[in-house]
């Protein structure tokens, strides 16, 4: 499964977000900046994650975005699924459904669930919170130089 760019840009969008957390919202112009994306593509994002309750936007002076909730309590997957629908890699899960096969016992079905299960899994157990942590470590660790 490959995610679209969209999930990748949303994710850094939201990152962004979180790290300004408290701090009143940020310009669109801000985030496009400081991620690279164009300010029209990074609108639409925006304009997903706000139809679902993730982010928050404001117009007029001062205005921006923000997170609608604290960074802790989103997770990776409520962000990949409001930017690219259900996390799913394929429609075997649903019983057997993808083949026609009514068993209950199909080795291929048993195999996804458990991928789904493993992939699910991963993006729950990942906040916003830990990504925007993640990635000031990260930065640190590429600005030391040693001697």
């Amino acid at each position: 499964m490959k995610f679209p760019a969209r999930v990748s840009y949303g994710l850094r969008a939201a990152i962004v977000l979180a790290e300004n957390y408290g701090n009143g919202p940020v310009l669109g112009k801000k985030i496009s900046a400081a991620e690279g994306l164009p300010t029209a593509y990074l609108e639409q994002i925006m304009a997903s994650l706000a139809r679902a309750g993730l982010v928050a936007g404001t117009r007029g002076a001062g205005g921006g975005y923000m997170l609608a909730r604290a960074p802790s309590s989103i997770t990776a997957a409520e962000l990949i699924t409001a930017l690219s629908g259900p996390l799913q890699l394929s429609d075997c899960p649903d019983g057997g459904a993808c083949c026609g096969d009514d068993s209950p016992a199909c080795p291929v079905a048993e195999l996804f669930s458990a991928a789904d299960a493993a992939m699910r899994g991963v993006f729950n157990a990942s906040t916003l919170a830990d990504l925007a942590e993640r990635r000031t470590s990260l930065r640190t660790e590429a600005q030391m130089f040693y001697i």
